[in-house]
């Protein structure tokens, strides 16, 4: 079960623009050394958007490197489509993550049942748990009914980071979500609700 505190890190740059590597071992040291459960890269704050495919599996690869076991990863792969992040979930698993992060589709608004149906036709194809991403400031909202379905229905489906910013949307997706699948992690992607959501259930953030 996936649970504590999953940090999506930043990554360093050279002047160059190319990848600080030096300076992002160091961070990931840093952040273990200082009691992360977890490390997620690829997350929004590393900017993924702004790196090209390779880049993103070398900054995974980095990681994981130097991670060497002490805490588990879970990568960002919210590409645009299905067979990118299929792609991409292969490569994770490849190199030792035990999930990935997916986001709804994004850019053009679609209705919640074609979210849902996406997030059916990941789990078919994906070789790699899935963590649901719920963030409506980027993304197609994931509605909590579709949470629940997805849940009870896809044991590769394994939890939601849920970063709404709707505290009552989130106790509501602990709730129904739960209730049909106990051991399904829901994490708050927002910091500013992080303790309060701790007290009433979240398994981290």
């Amino acid at each position: 079960m996936i649970k504590g505190i999953f940090t999506p890190h930043l990554i360093p740059f050279m002047d160059t623009g190319a990848i600080n590597e030096t300076e992002l071992r160091r961070l990931i040291n840093w952040l273990i050394e200082n009691g992360v459960s977890g490390l997620y890269p690829n997350g929004s704050t590393g900017e993924f958007i702004r790196l090209s495919p390779e880049e993103r599996r070398r900054v995974v690869k980095i990681v994981v490197e130097e991670t060497n076991g002490r805490v588990p990863v879970m990568a960002g792969a919210a590409e645009p489509n299905i067979d990118m992040i299929v792609d991409a979930g292969k490569v994770y698993r490849d190199l030792g993550c035990i999930a990935i992060s997916v986001t709804g589709p994004y850019y053009h608004r679609v209705s919640g049942d074609s979210v849902e149906q996406f997030f059916r036709d990941l789990a078919a194809k994906t070789p790699i748990d899935i963590v649901l991403y719920n963030i409506p400031q980027y993304c197609n909202e994931i509605a909590v009914a579709s949470v629940k379905r997805l849940a009870q229905e896809f044991p590769n489906i394994v939890g939601i980071k849920d970063s709404s910013r709707d505290f009552t949307r989130f106790l509501t997706v602990i709730r129904e979500a739960k209730a049909v699948r106990p051991q399904f992690s829901v994490m708050s992607g927002c910091e500013e609700v992080l303790l309060p959501a701790l007290f009433m259930g979240a398994d981290g953030g």
